[in-house]
């Protein structure tokens, strides 16, 4: 703790965090490459937030549709460069200094159209 009791942030463990988050992603791929998974679709859009009565674009999504073994998943990392701020008509946009990232994975059950997520450790 600072002074006064402020917790400064600490910013090498952001960055590392961040790009942890990316590798994870990329091993993924490497696994899935490896156990002869069949990359199903790749896509790449804007991540948006209401800022008022407009949209903002604050980041990325990527999402990939890839099968192992006859089994359906979905890779989703969303990357966001910034957050809103402020409150009732006074929100903003204020950039990130290190981006916030969230990987997340999920699996289609067999015969049904319902997605259920899965622990990253099973590509690990």
């Amino acid at each position: 703790m600072g002074v006064g009791g402020e917790k400064r942030p600490m910013r090498e463990i952001d960055s590392t965090r961040a790009n942890s988050y990316e590798d994870t992603f990329n091993l993924i791929f490497e696994k899935v490459e490896k156990m002869g998974g069949e990359i199903v679709s790749d896509q790449v859009s804007p991540f948006y937030l209401e800022v008022g009565n407009m949209e903002e674009e604050v980041g990325e999504m990527r999402v990939v549709d890839f099968s192992v073994n006859k089994k359906d998943f979905k890779l989703t990392m969303r990357k966001e460069m910034y957050v809103m701020s402020g409150s009732s008509r006074q929100k903003h946009l204020e950039e990130l200094e290190v981006p916030r990232i969230s990987v997340t994975l999920k699996i289609k059950a067999p015969y049904k159209d319902e997605w259920q997520n899965v622990d990253l450790e099973m590509f690990s």
